[in-house]
């Protein structure tokens, strides 16, 4: 693990420490091994102390977990879930119908309409793409977003969310090369790869592999009505590969944000009937730097 990740961890033992609603279910394994104080014991019902309250019992997103209908991590339970994390972001905005501080944060000048937003986003794109050119068994599983905002003047906003991640996602090379099968699966994307890249990354099938998740996520800006957002923390090194993206593309360069958790916060924490709740939201994630255990 790298140096921001141990700070994070670091951090989330105080927090847990000093949490009367954590402070007992703390001391999870870590691949069957162990005992760490940023996870909690009960991988299957602990997690949903990883949702602040009041919001977690507000509305149905527990349930929703608990039923399937949103698919929850396998390391949910794990105090620095960036699922987690996002939930608790966005779930109080959802419930108090303030969506639209984050859409006026992305473009202010839009005029966005009505959002209507969802958890774990799977995307059709790819899978409808692979069915027309019959290779639907190549996609067992779409491209998944963290949460995504669709709003009724025809705007799709796709955010992918990084907390301790130490990278994004892609495949594993194998005597250097990618194995055939993502190769077969670049000619679908291939396909899909909208305008506003430039003429270089349009068939670039080593470099699509070589940032597999970001590109994945980047060929959803088909219009000027879509976004795409990155939110990662500033101290975590992935975020340069973030920003590095955007050099792919030659238009729409303004629908592709890499936005810091330091600077959404404020976005939000001085609204009214949420500023406790983002206090605390503040205190569990981003106060790493305060913690006395570094």
């Amino acid at each position: 693990m790298g140096v921001f990740q141990d700070k994070v961890k670091a951090h989330m033992e105080e927090y847990n420490g000093q949490n009367n609603e954590l402070v007992d279910k703390k001391g999870g394994a870590w691949k069957g091994k162990g005992s760490f104080a940023h996870i909690l014991r009960d991988s299957q019902n602990d997690w949903m102390f990883n949702l602040l309250l009041p919001y977690r019992e507000v509305g149905s997103l527990v349930q929703d977990i608990r039923k399937g209908v949103i698919k929850k991590h396998m390391y949910a339970h794990h105090l620095n879930s960036s699922q987690m994390m996002c939930m608790n972001f966005f779930y109080p905005l959802m419930i108090e119908d303030r969506l639209d501080i984050i859409l006026k944060a992305i473009n202010s000048k839009i005029k966005w309409g009505k959002p209507v937003a969802l958890f774990e986003f799977n995307s059709p794109m790819e899978v409808g793409k692979a069915a027309e050119l019959n290779k639907e068994k190549l996609f067992g599983e779409p491209t998944n977003f963290d949460f995504f905002i669709t709003t009724s003047n025809g705007y799709r906003v796709y955010f992918e969310i990084k907390y301790t991640e130490a990278e994004f996602g892609a495949p594993e090379k194998k005597n250097n090369s990618y194995p055939q099968k993502y190769y077969d699966k670049f000619e679908v994307y291939k396909s899909l790869i909208p305008s506003c890249f430039k003429d270089e990354y349009k068939a670039n099938a080593d470099y699509f592999l070589d940032h597999y998740q970001l590109m994945r996520n980047l060929i959803h800006l088909q219009s000027s009505n879509d976004f795409v957002v990155y939110l990662v923390p500033g101290e975590n090194p992935i975020i340069s590969e973030a920003e590095e993206i955007k050099n792919v593309l030659n238009s729409l360069q303004d629908n592709c944000k890499v936005v810091k958790w330091e600077d959404i916060i404020t976005v939000v924490e001085n609204e009214p009937l949420l500023k406790d709740y983002y206090a605390e939201f503040k205190k569990k994630y981003l106060d790493f730097n305060h913690s006395s255990n570094h």
